[in-house]
């Protein structure tokens, strides 16, 4: 495979030229690796690379989150900041290891012969985000703001944590590098507990194209959230306000469980995050996306009978 990069915002699938091998494509979102292993009893892997630009916010005395509330902030350190980024890329990890892709029946350029047989390996996927100080260079710039936690403490009586500014995908805060527990409320009216939320890992769920688990999962009152924003309606109940961030559309007070997804509230790895992977591994190998399927758990070369 050569080492020319293909546009991944250019591509299409062709079925007259049928199945092919291209090693690296990048994009607007992220760029892609088709990684081709040297050893026929182990996997391939497909890797995004994804280039962040964290932007320290200083030389302010306030900053506005994502509702428009003020929070007090005070200039980053170089301890503070290095904090900051390690956790930042350990949150990066937590993507990794979690999806394994299974080729079609009829995608055979990648089998090999070993012992006398042909083994038909998988792809591994794993995510690769490298913070970087050029925003030329980045596929997005996200502000980072440095909380003032005695001044919360003072001027709203609270012990501030991660989620008191509420950060989206190109906001975040100081206190996002420390998991939390989150509370919801499911259609029946029962509060669950979600242990250990990571909001950067969510929001790097974003930066790879990944909308709320709502969204993915086309819920009725996610739909129904995103139609009221949509046709201009505003006076609605507070768990449908903000279309596709609603409250319904982190899986809030529907189904048991929704709310537990990496792209909810939670924690939870399921087949419809590998989406930015399926696509990609599409464009890698002209076959159509739908024919390759998704294993959470690791699995091994197949030999092919």
């Amino acid at each position: 495979m050569s080492e020319v990069w293909q546009n991944s915002d250019t591509w299409s699938y062709s079925p007259h030229t049928g199945c092919v091998l291209k090693e690296r494509f990048k994009g607007k979102l992220f760029d892609s690796y088709f990684g081709k292993s040297s050893h026929p009893k182990q996997n391939h892997s497909l890797k995004i690379f994804l280039r962040i630009n964290l932007k320290q916010v200083n030389n302010q005395t306030t900053a506005l989150d994502s509702k428009k509330r003020s929070f007090p902030v005070k200039n980053w350190t170089p301890e503070e900041w290095y904090d900051f980024t390690t956790q930042f890329e350990r949150q990066s990890n937590l993507w990794n290891n979690r999806f394994w892709l299974i080729p079609p029946k009829y995608f055979s350029l990648m089998d090999v012969e070993f012992g006398g047989r042909k083994m038909r390996p998988n792809m591994h996927c794993r995510l690769i985000t490298e913070v970087t100080n050029s925003p030329s260079n980045g596929h997005r710039t996200i502000d980072v703001v440095n909380l003032d936690v005695d001044s919360i403490k003072k001027q709203r009586g609270i012990n501030p944590g991660s989620g008191t500014f509420k950060s989206n995908a190109h906001h975040l805060d100081s206190l996002d590098i420390k998991p939390r527990n989150v509370s919801y409320e499911d259609d029946q009216g029962v509060e669950h507990t979600i242990k250990n939320r990571y909001t950067i890992a969510h929001e790097l769920g974003h930066a790879i194209g990944l909308k709320h688990i709502g969204v993915l999962k086309s819920t009725e009152q996610c739909t129904f959230a995103i139609s009221l924003k949509k046709h201009g309606i505003k006076n609605v109940s507070s768990h449908l306000a903000r279309g596709s961030n609603a409250e319904v559309c982190y899986g809030e007070y529907d189904s048991l469980g929704l709310a537990e997804n990496i792209m909810g509230l939670g924690t939870k790895f399921e087949e419809i995050n590998a989406q930015p992977w399926i696509d990609r591994v599409a464009m890698h190998t002209n076959t159509v996306a739908r024919d390759w399927r998704i294993l959470l758990a690791p699995t091994a070369p197949k030999a092919i009978i």
